[in-house]
Protein backbone atom coordinates (compact mmCIF):
# COMPACT_ATOMS: atom_id res chain seq x y z
CA UNK A 1 0.00 0.00 0.00
CA UNK A 2 1.22 3.51 -0.79
CA UNK A 3 2.74 5.02 2.40
CA UNK A 4 0.90 8.33 1.86
CA UNK A 5 -2.48 6.61 1.61
CA UNK A 6 -1.66 4.45 4.64
CA UNK A 7 -0.80 7.57 6.65
CA UNK A 8 -4.04 9.36 5.69
CA UNK A 9 -6.09 6.25 6.52
CA UNK A 10 -4.45 6.01 9.96
CA UNK A 11 -5.15 9.68 10.72
CA UNK A 12 -8.79 9.31 9.60
CA UNK A 13 -9.34 6.29 11.85
CA UNK A 14 -7.79 8.17 14.78
CA UNK A 15 -10.15 11.13 14.44
CA UNK A 16 -13.13 8.82 13.92
CA UNK A 17 -12.34 6.95 17.14
CA UNK A 18 -11.84 10.23 19.01
CA UNK A 19 -15.17 11.63 17.84
CA UNK A 20 -16.93 8.43 18.90
CA UNK A 21 -15.47 8.66 22.40
CA UNK A 22 -16.68 12.26 22.80
CA UNK A 23 -20.02 11.95 21.06
CA UNK A 24 -23.30 12.90 22.65
CA UNK A 25 -24.59 9.33 23.19
CA UNK A 26 -21.64 8.59 25.47
CA UNK A 27 -22.56 11.60 27.61
CA UNK A 28 -26.21 10.58 27.71
CA UNK A 29 -25.31 7.04 28.75
CA UNK A 30 -23.64 8.47 31.84
CA UNK A 31 -26.67 10.49 32.89
CA UNK A 32 -28.97 9.53 35.73
CA UNK A 33 -32.65 8.78 35.10
CA UNK A 34 -33.61 12.09 36.77
CA UNK A 35 -31.30 14.04 34.44
CA UNK A 36 -32.75 12.32 31.38
CA UNK A 37 -36.32 12.99 32.50
CA UNK A 38 -35.44 16.65 33.04
CA UNK A 39 -34.10 16.90 29.48
CA UNK A 40 -37.25 15.28 28.11
CA UNK A 41 -39.43 17.70 30.09
CA UNK A 42 -37.52 20.74 28.87
CA UNK A 43 -37.69 19.52 25.27
CA UNK A 44 -41.45 19.03 25.63
CA UNK A 45 -41.77 22.66 26.71
CA UNK A 46 -40.15 23.73 23.43
CA UNK A 47 -42.62 21.81 21.26
CA UNK A 48 -45.81 23.19 19.75
CA UNK A 49 -47.69 22.08 22.88
CA UNK A 50 -45.17 24.01 24.97
CA UNK A 51 -45.93 27.14 22.95
CA UNK A 52 -49.48 27.05 24.27
CA UNK A 53 -48.42 26.55 27.89
CA UNK A 54 -49.86 29.34 30.05
CA UNK A 55 -47.34 31.05 32.26
CA UNK A 56 -47.98 31.34 35.97
CA UNK A 57 -46.35 32.96 38.99
CA UNK A 58 -42.99 31.46 40.05
CA UNK A 59 -42.32 30.02 36.58
CA UNK A 60 -38.82 30.83 35.31
CA UNK A 61 -38.54 32.03 31.72
CA UNK A 62 -35.72 33.13 29.43
CA UNK A 63 -36.35 36.08 27.14
CA UNK A 64 -33.98 36.26 24.19
CA UNK A 65 -33.85 39.29 21.88
CA UNK A 66 -31.84 38.81 18.71
CA UNK A 67 -28.55 40.78 18.79
CA UNK A 68 -29.57 42.47 22.06
CA UNK A 69 -27.62 40.72 24.85
CA UNK A 70 -28.56 43.34 27.46
CA UNK A 71 -32.23 42.54 26.88
CA UNK A 72 -31.74 38.76 26.87
CA UNK A 73 -32.14 37.56 30.43
CA UNK A 74 -33.72 34.96 32.70
CA UNK A 75 -36.69 35.99 34.87
CA UNK A 76 -38.75 34.47 37.66
CA UNK A 77 -42.38 35.50 37.40
CA UNK A 78 -43.38 37.28 40.59
CA UNK A 79 -46.38 36.34 42.78
CA UNK A 80 -48.14 39.27 41.06
CA UNK A 81 -47.58 37.64 37.67
CA UNK A 82 -45.00 40.14 36.38
CA UNK A 83 -41.36 40.21 35.29
CA UNK A 84 -39.12 43.23 35.81
CA UNK A 85 -37.86 43.70 32.26
CA UNK A 86 -35.12 46.17 31.24
CA UNK A 87 -36.47 49.39 29.73
CA UNK A 88 -40.08 48.24 30.19
CA UNK A 89 -40.30 47.80 33.96
CA UNK A 90 -43.04 45.49 35.28
CA UNK A 91 -44.57 43.44 32.46
CA UNK A 92 -47.56 41.23 33.26
CA UNK A 93 -47.19 37.78 31.70
CA UNK A 94 -49.28 35.54 33.97
CA UNK A 95 -51.86 33.40 32.17
CA UNK A 96 -50.36 34.33 28.80
CA UNK A 97 -49.21 31.54 26.53
CA UNK A 98 -45.53 31.49 25.60
CA UNK A 99 -46.46 32.81 22.15
CA UNK A 100 -48.62 35.57 23.65
CA UNK A 101 -45.81 36.62 25.99
CA UNK A 102 -43.44 36.84 23.02
CA UNK A 103 -45.93 38.98 21.11
CA UNK A 104 -46.50 41.30 24.09
CA UNK A 105 -42.79 41.91 24.75
CA UNK A 106 -42.17 42.36 21.03
CA UNK A 107 -44.92 44.99 20.79
CA UNK A 108 -43.70 46.89 23.87
CA UNK A 109 -40.10 46.96 22.63
CA UNK A 110 -41.15 48.01 19.12
CA UNK A 111 -43.28 50.90 20.37
CA UNK A 112 -40.41 52.97 21.79
CA UNK A 113 -37.07 51.18 21.77
CA UNK A 114 -36.22 48.79 18.93
CA UNK A 115 -36.89 48.47 15.21
CA UNK A 116 -38.36 45.08 14.31
CA UNK A 117 -37.29 43.26 17.52
CA UNK A 118 -37.09 39.46 17.33
CA UNK A 119 -38.11 38.02 20.68
CA UNK A 120 -38.02 34.40 21.79
CA UNK A 121 -39.40 33.18 25.14
CA UNK A 122 -38.32 29.84 26.58
CA UNK A 123 -39.76 28.22 29.72
CA UNK A 124 -36.82 27.16 31.90
CA UNK A 125 -38.82 25.71 34.78
CA UNK A 126 -42.42 25.63 35.85
CA UNK A 127 -44.17 26.02 39.18
CA UNK A 128 -47.09 23.86 40.22
CA UNK A 129 -50.51 25.37 39.61
CA UNK A 130 -52.86 25.88 42.55
CA UNK A 131 -56.65 25.60 42.68
CA UNK A 132 -59.00 26.10 45.63
CA UNK A 133 -62.11 23.90 45.92
CA UNK A 134 -64.85 24.77 48.39
CA UNK A 135 -68.33 23.51 49.19
CA UNK A 136 -69.86 20.10 48.75
CA UNK A 137 -66.85 17.95 47.94
CA UNK A 138 -65.43 15.25 50.17
CA UNK A 139 -62.00 16.84 50.59
CA UNK A 140 -62.23 20.64 50.14
CA UNK A 141 -59.04 22.68 50.19
CA UNK A 142 -56.13 23.95 48.10
CA UNK A 143 -54.69 21.58 45.52
CA UNK A 144 -51.31 21.78 43.81
CA UNK A 145 -51.37 20.47 40.24
CA UNK A 146 -48.05 19.65 38.61
CA UNK A 147 -47.47 20.48 34.95
CA UNK A 148 -47.52 16.82 33.94
CA UNK A 149 -51.07 16.35 35.28
CA UNK A 150 -54.34 17.23 33.51
CA UNK A 151 -55.43 20.75 34.48
CA UNK A 152 -59.17 20.63 33.93
CA UNK A 153 -62.31 20.88 36.03
CA UNK A 154 -63.23 17.18 36.20
CA UNK A 155 -59.64 16.05 36.77
CA UNK A 156 -59.21 18.53 39.61
CA UNK A 157 -62.56 17.73 41.22
CA UNK A 158 -61.49 14.10 41.36
CA UNK A 159 -58.57 15.15 43.57
CA UNK A 160 -61.14 16.49 46.04
CA UNK A 161 -62.61 13.00 46.39
CA UNK A 162 -65.72 13.72 44.37
CA UNK A 163 -69.00 15.24 45.48
CA UNK A 164 -70.99 14.80 48.68
CA UNK A 165 -74.50 13.37 48.56
CA UNK A 166 -76.06 16.83 48.80
CA UNK A 167 -73.93 18.55 46.14
CA UNK A 168 -75.74 20.43 43.39
CA UNK A 169 -73.44 19.48 40.53
CA UNK A 170 -75.56 21.41 38.03
CA UNK A 171 -74.51 24.74 39.55
CA UNK A 172 -70.74 24.50 39.99
CA UNK A 173 -68.92 27.82 39.65
CA UNK A 174 -65.37 28.70 38.70
CA UNK A 175 -64.22 32.08 40.01
CA UNK A 176 -61.29 33.42 37.99
CA UNK A 177 -59.31 36.59 38.66
CA UNK A 178 -57.25 38.09 35.84
CA UNK A 179 -55.67 41.55 35.69
CA UNK A 180 -57.73 42.71 38.65
CA UNK A 181 -61.03 41.57 37.15
CA UNK A 182 -63.18 38.71 38.40
CA UNK A 183 -65.00 36.34 36.07
CA UNK A 184 -67.52 33.69 37.11
CA UNK A 185 -67.97 30.62 34.93
CA UNK A 186 -71.09 28.54 35.62
CA UNK A 187 -70.79 24.84 34.79
CA UNK A 188 -73.33 22.04 34.72
CA UNK A 189 -71.01 19.18 35.70
CA UNK A 190 -73.82 16.64 35.18
CA UNK A 191 -73.80 17.54 31.48
CA UNK A 192 -70.02 17.25 31.38
CA UNK A 193 -70.08 13.79 32.91
CA UNK A 194 -72.87 12.59 30.63
CA UNK A 195 -71.43 14.23 27.52
CA UNK A 196 -74.71 16.04 26.94
CA UNK A 197 -74.85 18.71 24.21
CA UNK A 198 -71.22 17.95 23.30
CA UNK A 199 -70.13 19.60 26.54
CA UNK A 200 -66.34 19.43 27.02
CA UNK A 201 -64.23 19.50 30.16
CA UNK A 202 -63.27 23.01 31.24
CA UNK A 203 -59.56 23.94 31.24
CA UNK A 204 -58.50 25.68 34.45
CA UNK A 205 -56.04 28.47 35.21
CA UNK A 206 -53.69 28.95 38.11
CA UNK A 207 -55.50 30.46 41.09
CA UNK A 208 -59.02 29.43 40.05
CA UNK A 209 -61.56 28.96 42.83
CA UNK A 210 -64.14 26.19 42.38
CA UNK A 211 -67.31 26.25 44.47
CA UNK A 212 -69.85 23.43 44.68
CA UNK A 213 -73.15 24.50 46.28
CA UNK A 214 -75.56 22.45 48.34
CA UNK A 215 -78.79 21.17 46.81
CA UNK A 216 -81.82 23.02 48.13
CA UNK A 217 -84.69 20.63 48.77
Amino acid sequence: MNKGIFFLLTISLFFLATSCRTSKPARINNMSEAELLDIVKQEDLKTTEGRTYRLTSLDVIEVEVFQEPELSKKFKISPLGTINYPLLGAVSVENLTVSEAEAKITKLLAENYLVDPRVNVIVSSTANRRVNIFGEVKKPGTFSISTDEPFSLLATLSKAGGFTDIADIKKVRIVRRQSGEETIIKVNVADLINGKNDEKDIPLMNGDIITVPETWL
